[in-house]
């Protein structure tokens, strides 16, 4: 059975972090496992985590009324959910629903931030990872927005 620093290392976010970048950000991780449907993020609820998707799939839908949401992405193994942890009023901007049961590690955002106070060069290599991700999410989500707009046409 793996630990925590060797699933961190194998996962896609953590790609060229060395060891001992893995060793500061474990004591920060769990493992969390979500079943179909549950609600892993609600909009403006805290966020103090983020999580890395090892298998299943997350819904992250923007809400429109109190009983309605629509889902704008689908992410998966390898990918991450949350980076609301970051940054004030660390809030949620979105919801996250599994949409089948779901194997992630759970990174407690303020661990991690504490941890990132004493450490600063290990916060400009996440806040570099996390852009570099972020922009690739921006452009996904910018054809799709170009493809509905086209089927309008």
């Amino acid at each position: 059975m793996k630990n925590i620093n060797q699933i961190l290392k194998e996962h896609h976010f953590f790609k060229d972090f060395s060891d001992e970048d893995i060793n500061f950000i474990s004591g920060c991780a769990q493992n969390k496992v979500f079943h179909k449907d549950d609600i892993i993020a609600k909009e403006n609820s805290p966020a103090d985590e983020f999580y890395l998707i090892r298998a299943g799939k997350v819904a992250i839908c923007l809400p429109i009324t109190h009983h309605e949401s629509k889902v704008i992405q689908t992410i998966s193994e390898g990918e991450f959910l949350g980076w609301s942890w970051l940054f004030p009023p660390f809030k949620w901007s979105f919801e996250a629903i599994a949409t089948e049961p779901t194997r992630t590690i759970m990174i407690n955002g303020k661990c991690l931030r504490e941890k990132l106070d004493k450490k600063p060069e290990m916060g400009l290599k996440l806040m570099k990872r996390f852009a570099q991700l972020l922009i690739a999410r921006l452009n996904a989500t910018r054809l799709q927005l170009l493809d509905v707009y086209e089927k309008k046409q």
